[in-house]
């Protein structure tokens, strides 16, 4: 679910689904602290126009984690 704030946008996604972060510029200081926001209750994220992130620790969790 995406909910956009005044000053902030948030995204939620039910256990075992991936959050889809909303179209972002290249660019736009906007999409970080979004990112951080989501990614410290999900391993990974989409990224719309874009497609997966994963992360992991180390590199190779984080390849066995990809959808």
């Amino acid at each position: 679910m995406l909910r956009r704030g005044v000053s902030q946008v948030t995204v939620t996604a039910p256990p075992g689904t991936l959050p889809l972060l909303p179209h972002h510029a290249p660019g736009d200081s906007a999409l970080a602290p979004l990112a951080e926001r989501t990614a410290r209750h999900h391993h990974a994220v989409l990224l719309a126009n874009h497609g997966p992130v994963v992360a992991g620790a180390p590199l190779e969790q984080a390849a066995a984690l990809a959808p």
